[in-house]
């Protein structure tokens, strides 16, 4: 998931000023920063400064690590892991990933620029380390972001195994590096500004003071639309139609439910509906259940299509409540490749 944080001062800098990104790990790292620095377009100069036999402990010992740090960044991403988790590696990787990453974290921020740092959960295409992955390398990540206070940014649920990789399941794919892009991008980038020109059409229920329905697109995850409970409480279907102030070609839709603690409203079954017009919808472009989780949900869509509305339908919440309550609803916009 991508753990929302506190927005970096280079989103705050003068629009002269270049943004500079600096993409280190591995070959994954490698693969996505072209196609970033054109989702990104002016504004922002990417780099990637990847060693492709790197561990999280030899890093910093690379070349690609003193060019990362003479680039003065004001973003770092830091893509590593991969090679620990490789059978012959991770004996000798474990007892020290910990302390490494975090050591890389901070050699990153003693910089002059102060860089906002990113920990990325690094894909995987290869079924033989998937456990490995997800029981060993992947919670040693989250620990060492969540004890440095670093976002973390999940790039291993993004890609298919059997779709976005190369034949050695190891190296992203031209798909799979758009993907990662897709995501690298929606981290580093105010999410703000990019909805600044949406708006809501229209909306069944809000709670007004508490969850307007505009806090469903505000880029805030700290805010949240919530149906009325203190007036007028009804049961669902609840929907939202959203104008996204221009027509875009829709590849992905993104749900991420309130991030207060609470859970009243936490939508279950759903469905997404796009329209060039805001009046002809024609059949649901999404339609199913979103995990009973308090991260970010991405779908994909069995084929890109051109909106400029969407409505988001909720059927039911998961502890059969008669409430919707949303943080942020978001869409992912199609980019050209690298």
């Amino acid at each position: 998931m991508i753990l929302p944080a506190a927005l970096p001062a280079v989103w705050l800098s003068s629009p002269a000023e270049l943004v500079r990104i600096a993409c280190v790990g591995d070959g994954s790292s490698q693969s996505y920063s072209r196609t970033l620095g054109t989702i990104l377009g002016k504004g922002y100069r990417v780099e990637s400064f990847g060693d492709p036999a790197a561990t999280v402990a030899t890093f910093s010992g690379s070349l690609a690590f003193v060019r990362s740090q003479a680039f003065k960044p004001n973003i770092v991403v830091i893509d590593l892991g991969a090679n620990d988790a490789a059978p012959s590696q991770w004996p000798k990787s474990a007892n020290r990933f910990v302390p490494s990453y975090e050591h890389l974290i901070a050699s990153f921020r003693r910089l002059p620029t102060h860089p906002k740092v990113f920990a990325a959960l690094p894909p995987n295409g290869d079924s033989a380390r998937a456990g490995d992955f997800s029981s060993r390398l992947l919670p040693l990540i989250d620990q060492a972001a969540r004890e440095s206070g670093v976002p973390v940014i999940d790039l291993n649920s993004d890609l298919d195994p059997a779709l976005d990789f190369e034949a050695d399941h190891v190296t992203p794919n031209s798909e799979g590096s758009a993907l990662l892009a897709r995501t690298v991008a929606e981290s580093v980038q105010d999410p703000a500004a990019r909805k600044r020109g949406w708006r809501v059409v229209s909306v069944d229920s809000q709670e007004d003071g508490e969850g307007p329905a505009r806090n469903a697109i505000d880029g805030d995850p700290e805010t949240f639309w919530h149906t009325n409970y203190s007036v007028h409480e009804t049961r669902p279907p609840h929907e939202i139609v959203v104008d996204l102030g221009r027509a875009e070609t829709i590849i992905g839709f993104r749900h991420l439910p309130r991030q207060d603690g609470g859970v009243n409203g936490r939508v279950r079954a759903f469905e997404l509906y796009l329209s060039m017009d805001g009046s002809d919808w024609g059949e649901p472009a999404l339609k199913g259940e979103i995990p009973n989780t308090s991260g970010w949900t991405k779908l994909r869509l069995s084929k890109p299509a051109q909106a400029r509305y969407f409505r988001f339908r909720a059927h039911s919440e998961w502890n059969n409540g008669p409430w919707t309550s949303v943080a942020e609803l978001d869409v992912e916009e199609a980019f050209p490749g690298p």
